[in-house]
């Protein structure tokens, strides 16, 4: 759960199918830092800024320049708490081959029988509360007027977002989780982002700076995160229309969008 934010993002984007469109679409800023020699090797080091976090680069001179190193800025971690912590990442690339050909088998897989197919790279172990009824209760929104879960059951797919306005993850995750919901609310999905043991004051503040149109629940005492168990922050939880847990994901993982929108295609469809 500590690298589920900007660093954890970064990391993952090297396993998916196009790591580019991560970097294109999420570095803010760059500049050139200047070169460097690391073990008798000449490099270009860049410095690249995104909404949560930085890195740097390490591009070798010459030719062929090949990303050899990439350090993310750790420096602003912090556990779900919001206490600093002391994490260090050093990613490495080398025995690069370019333009090889390569036999037709190259990439043949040939599972263990005790394999298992999963959807993810990412996919977390099941939560507690899945398929389990949904834990009810009734939460103050930011107008005033107030939620209750009940009203919702045998009607729509409840989305339940728990964050905090100073979790790194949370800003990732919160505008993918209402963009998908939108899109799927002429379909009965109700999203409610609940956030935890903040004032209604610094919560606004928060929303026009980021510029997030979502119904915010107020746990002020955080005791609906904790019928939730919710260990880390954000901790997504889907409720199917008859009022059980359908899903719990934990931490702004790259394919966040894709499972939720696979898993909402699925319950909307639903009878």
């Amino acid at each position: 759960g500590a690298l589920s934010g900007g660093v954890g993002n970064l990391i993952g984007s090297l396993w998916t199918e196009n790591p580019y469109d991560y970097f294109a679409g999420e570095v803010q800023a760059g500049r050139y830092v200047g070169e460097e020699s690391i073990d008798g090797q000449a490099y270009h080091r860049l410095r690249f800024e995104q909404a949560d976090g930085a890195f740097d680069m390490w591009v070798r001179t010459g030719e062929k320049p090949l990303v050899e190193r990439i350090v993310p800025d750790t420096s602003g971690l912090t556990d779900p708490q919001g206490n600093p912590m002391d994490v260090k990442v050093d990613i490495r690339f080398s025995d690069w081959k370019l333009d090889t050909e390569l036999p037709a088998d190259a990439f043949a897989f040939d599972p263990p029988d005790a394999a298992q197919k999963v959807d993810s790279l990412f996919q977390q172990q099941s939560h507690a509360l899945e398929g389990a009824e949904a834990p009810g209760f009734e939460l103050e929104q930011l107008d005033g007027s107030s939620v209750n879960l009940a009203q919702h059951e045998g009607e729509d797919v409840v989305i339940l977002d728990f964050w905090a306005t100073w979790c790194g993850p949370c800003i990732k995750a919160m505008p993918i989780i209402e963009r998908v919901a939108g899109e799927f609310a002429d379909r009965g999905v109700e999203l409610y982002a609940v956030n935890l043991r903040e004032s209604p004051e610094q919560i606004r503040r928060f929303l026009d700076k980021h510029g997030f149109d979502v119904d915010v629940l107020l746990d002020r005492d955080g005791s609906v995160a904790q019928k939730y168990q919710v260990r880390g922050i954000p901790q997504t939880v889907i409720i199917d229309r008859q009022g059980r847990v359908d899903t719990v994901h934990t931490g702004a993982t790259p394919d966040l969008e894709q499972r939720l929108r696979k898993e909402l295609t699925r319950l909307t469809q639903a009878q």
